[in-house]
């Protein structure tokens, strides 16, 4: 961790010193094929009565509200259902975007911000392939009709937001690179020579933080 904030010490003091000698750019992250997810979670109704099924399957809500167990409802109020490969049904593949402060089922406190989890289906049952302690951002194209993720995650200890982009490779989502982040000045991009060393940190630094899981 301790790496990181001296790469972002490094990039301050470049920023102040010396525009044409910057690691991070100022200017808009690319957008060509770029779908950027809604998840303003104000829904009354999930698109597809299947989301609904899913979640009942998960058992992580309730059906409906009862103020006895403070459980969150299965509603898009808390939860989002964001399908992500073509070559499968919704049923068997989908991401699962959850509220901040939404209580589930089995859990004793809310969670403290929003949840990216993915789930594959496998003999019959939906297993877990992936855990993110963040936001789901968005998509970018992929390979064999399975799409790439952009996810918001933070990391607390350098006040710093990352726009991370996850690629899928044997059975899972896997980090690929870095890109944007934001450490209070605005959304930046890194120069094409410092992107692989900082992203392969920030990842490390990311699962220490035990916001990748």
């Amino acid at each position: 961790m301790k790496a990181i904030i001296f790469i972002f010490s490094a990039i301050l003091l470049l920023l102040s010193c010396n525009s044409d000698e910057e690691i991070v750019k100022k200017k808009e992250l690319p957008k060509d094929d770029l779908e950027i997810i809604s998840s303003d979670f104000e829904g009354t109704e999930f698109k597809d009565p299947i989301h609904l099924e899913l979640l009942k399957e998960l058992d992580i809500c309730d059906m409906v509200l009862d103020e006895n167990t403070g459980f969150a409802t299965c509603s898009p109020e808390n939860f989002q259902i964001i399908p992500f490969n073509k070559n499968k049904s919704v049923r068997d593949a989908f991401i699962l975007h959850v509220k901040s402060a939404t209580r589930l089922k089995g859990q004793d406190v809310l969670l403290p911000v929003r949840h990216v989890i993915v789930f594959e289906r496998e003999q019959g049952k939906l297993v877990r392939t992936n855990g993110f302690r963040g936001e789901f951002f968005g998509m970018r194209k992929g390979q064999n009709n399975i799409k790439d993720i952009i996810l918001a995650l933070y990391l607390k200890e350098d006040e710093t937001l990352f726009h991370c982009r996850f690629k899928w490779n044997d059975g899972k989502f896997s980090f690929n690179t870095i890109e944007g982040l934001d450490y209070g000045e605005g959304m930046r991009s890194l120069k094409k020579e410092s992107k692989d060393s900082i992203s392969a940190q920030v990842y490390s630094a990311l699962v220490d933080a035990n916001v990748i899981f």
